[in-house]
């Protein structure tokens, strides 16, 4: 029962009732000010590794990556990295590949996948100010990239994506893209393949992290007149 919520709705025209009913409540409330009470007195006393067990077992397992410009590219990345991981990103592969630029591939422990994103957007923003967030990963995704998400061969998503009820591109041509969350979406919804839900999650966060930064950039006047024109 801890940490439950209850809502007393009391609804009574009877006067001799209404003061039952209150006291009801207050003695519900007591009741759980007394619970509270005695869990804490509890905790006190479990050992650190039991404290720390607990934790986990609602602790998920979030891999996603994080790509960034850095501040000056003709300064050695790899002064960065002790930096990183000082602020907290131990948990990231460090990738320094393209000149300018940096990449951490977290696989990072959190409740939900907001936490597990946002914590790492904000380790890496107080391990380098200055650097410019590009993209979060996964999201945009094409038919090879879907493949492993929903487990199937790239041969059945290009049937899938056939399907007059399959989501929009995002960027159609030779090449078509989508954002990864509509595609789990409509697996789910359609039921065509089971989803993991951190994962239906995960490119929820990642899509609306990348579409904000696009949103950045947008003009005001023309934001207004692109809401009226364009469905």
């Amino acid at each position: 029962m801890c940490g439950e919520r209850y809502i007393v709705l009391i609804m009574t025209k009877s006067a001799d009732v209404a003061p039952f009913a209150l006291q009801a409540y207050i003695a519900l409330r007591e009741t759980q000010e007394n619970m509270r009470g005695r869990l804490s007195r509890l905790l006190i006393n479990v050992p650190v590794a039991n404290q720390m067990s607990l934790r986990s077992k609602f602790m998920k397992e979030f891999e996603f990556t994080l790509n960034y410009k850095l501040p000056d590219a003709d300064i050695d990345p790899e002064q960065y990295i002790g930096q990183l991981i000082e602020a907290g990103c131990d948990d990231a592969i460090i990738g320094l590949g393209h000149p300018g630029c940096i990449s951490l591939q977290f696989d990072r422990e959190a409740e939900n996948a907001v936490d597990a994103v946002l914590s790492a957007m904000r380790d890496v923003r107080n391990a380098i100010p200055d650097a410019v967030f590009i993209e979060a990963t996964p999201d945009i995704v094409g038919v090879s990239d879907i493949a492993p998400f929903v487990r199937c061969s790239r041969q059945n998503v290009r049937k899938l994506v056939t399907k007059s009820t399959f989501p929009l591109p995002l960027h159609s041509g030779k090449r078509p893209l989508w954002h990864l969350f509509f595609v789990l979406e409509w697996c789910v919804s359609e039921k065509i393949r089971e989803v993991e839900p951190t994962m239906l999650d995960l490119a929820s966060i990642n899509m609306q992290i990348n579409l904000n930064r696009k949103t950045e950039r947008i003009d005001p006047e023309m934001q207004s007149l692109l809401a009226t024109e364009v469905h």
